[in-house]
């Protein structure tokens, strides 16, 4: 991403001097290359684009002002509005978030829009009660709100299926499939149930493979390790269930 589209972001990353580390991630569904925070924003952005479900992504879309329930379109826009964002205690309880800004906006196929936020098992435990208010205040305005959990995307292999899934889509876009895809539908035209991806290896080239995964002719859990020999798979029959890893449609 260059620094022109990360001037885009409501809260920027990937700028120099900045205090916390970014990742630097190509997504199909957002047209380009975008910066994350953390590993899990990374393979849940990732799950995320694969997904049939989804037609856009954008990172750090918008800041909200939780206390007036308003979106701006950046974090200094939110925390100069009036009244100013201050600090505030009701009753003794702790300090009130004010400002908010999600990690990914995601455009659904359906019509309400969907906010998603990455965060660690542990995180998602410790702060419950502020993520709910998120949840209350994002509904308020049009939005669905989904929290991804860190055990919900950390398995063995499941980010590097995802960066083939997507690679796999840019070349479909690119490319004339089909004569791959024909030979490949060929092979698992009578096949019935589970067999071992290692039936089609050598046959079929890796590119093929992944080129059938996206495309529904082909199934398997992304999340059950590195794609190989014995990963099981299945005739999918145009299928795409298997892509769709996050409860998008809350």
């Amino acid at each position: 991403m260059s620094s022109r589209a990360s001037k885009k972001m409501a809260r920027p990353l990937g700028v120099r001097g900045h205090q916390k580390s970014s990742h630097l991630v190509a997504s199909f569904k957002a047209g380009g290359e975008m910066f994350v925070e953390t590993p899990d924003e990374r393979t849940t952005m990732l799950a995320i684009d694969v997904d049939p479900r989804t037609v856009s992504i954008t990172s750090q879309p918008f800041t909200v002002r939780l206390d007036l329930e308003m979106i701006f379109a950046t974090k200094a826009e939110a925390l100069k509005a009036a009244p100013r964002a201050r600090p505030q205690r009701v009753n003794g309880e702790p300090l009130l978030e004010r400002v908010y800004t999600p990690d990914f906006l995601v455009g659904l196929i359906g019509p309400v829009p969907l906010v998603v936020e990455a965060k660690s098992a542990t995180e998602v435990e410790r702060i419950e009660e502020e993520l709910a208010r998120r949840g209350r205040i994002l509904n308020n305005l049009g939005f669905h709100y989904l929290v991804v959990p860190s055990t919900e995307i950390n398995h063995p292999g499941l980010h590097a299926n995802l960066v083939h899934m997507r690679d796999a889509m840019k070349y479909r876009r690119d490319n004339d499939t089909r004569p791959l895809l024909d030979g490949l539908i060929k092979r698992v035209a009578n096949r019935q149930g589970q067999f071992l991806l290692g039936e089609l290896k050598g046959a079929v080239s890796d590119v093929c493979i992944y080129l059938g995964l996206i495309s529904g002719v082909i199934g398997c859990d992304l999340r059950r390790g590195n794609l190989g020999v014995d990963t099981v798979v299945w005739p999918a029959q145009g299928d795409l269930h298997h892509l769709q890893l996050l409860q998008l449609e809350v």
